[in-house]
């Protein structure tokens, strides 16, 4: 309804005084539904349902949704959201969840190097996360997703776990706290 929602999250965040972390989860877009010249691309995995025969709507008004777009395309979208954000909102911390493996690494150097560039002009430190060796990790947070590293490192890093039986809110399965007081 013509609200920036990311905005207005952004301006309440700040108004708390708390940093502003705008997350991403769209690197694995281009890859999750079937197409036939990147299925072999897909990761293996015994939970994964492979979908080669799967059929996507390919009515253009669709097209961005189920990324019915060559390879190059899908990387120019990928990074095109990125930009928006941080353009419009240049926030704290872009947190991102796997996927990046699938960007072409010229764009994943133009995301580092706009939002890095954008942060210098605003005068304020900014932070990115990495999931695997996607960014240099003496410019990104290492996140180690539902685990610790072995030892003492010298690169920052992160982790993230579940509170509770998912990563979304589900009242019923609330684990981490007392379901009746949430």
């Amino acid at each position: 309804p013509k609200i920036d929602v990311v905005k207005a999250i952004g301006d309440e965040t700040k108004k708390r005084g708390l940093k502003f972390m705008a997350t991403f989860h769209h690197g694995f877009h281009n890859m999750f539904y079937a197409k036939q010249e990147n299925t072999f691309l897909r990761p293996v995995s015994k939970y994964a349902i492979i979908q080669d025969s799967v059929l996507v709507p390919q009515d253009e008004k669709y097209r961005k949704l189920y990324c019915n777009m060559d390879y190059d395309e899908a990387n120019d979208l990928w990074l095109a959201k990125l930009n928006e954000v941080i353009n419009a909102h240049c926030p704290d911390y872009i947190w991102m969840d796997f996927g990046q493996r699938f960007i072409k690494e010229s764009y994943r150097r133009k995301f580092l190097a706009n939002y890095f560039n954008k942060a210098e002009k605003e005068n304020k430190e900014v932070v990115v996360n990495t999931k695997g060796d996607f960014f240099p990790t003496d410019l990104s947070v290492v996140n180690v997703e539902r685990a610790t590293m072995e030892d003492i490192t010298e690169e920052v890093w992160i982790t993230d776990f579940i509170l509770g039986s998912a990563w979304c809110f589900d009242k019923n399965k609330r684990t981490a706290i007392d379901s009746k007081k949430a």
